[in-house]
């Protein structure tokens, strides 16, 4: 099963109902940089990276998908059961 994180699921700055998925004081403040570090990360782990066309904020574009459960349902990395503790997890890398 795959899953798609989207740079506002992290960013402190923007509300719940504007994409937010975990606690604002869990949440990192996202810049320019936040992409690169994005960038470079993905390439060290082998996850797929993806612009978003229609993107409202330019300076957050891309996405990651990341794979959490086998075709069969078991889960591949036992430390992220959750993609809300995956989410945990990009917080503790990013800050």
């Amino acid at each position: 099963r795959w899953i798609c994180i989207y740079p506002a699921y992290i960013n402190s700055k923007k509300t719940l109902a504007e994409g937010r998925r975990i606690p604002k004081e869990k949440a990192c403040i996202l810049n320019n940089k936040f992409t690169m570090k994005l960038n470079n990360w993905y390439e060290r782990i082998y996850l797929l990276l993806y612009s978003r066309e229609k993107s409202k904020e330019l300076l957050y574009r891309g996405r990651i998908r990341v794979q959490l459960k086998s075709d069969d349902g078991t889960l591949l990395n036992p430390d992220f059961p959750s993609r809300k503790l995956f989410l945990f997890f990009l917080y503790l890398w990013f800050i």
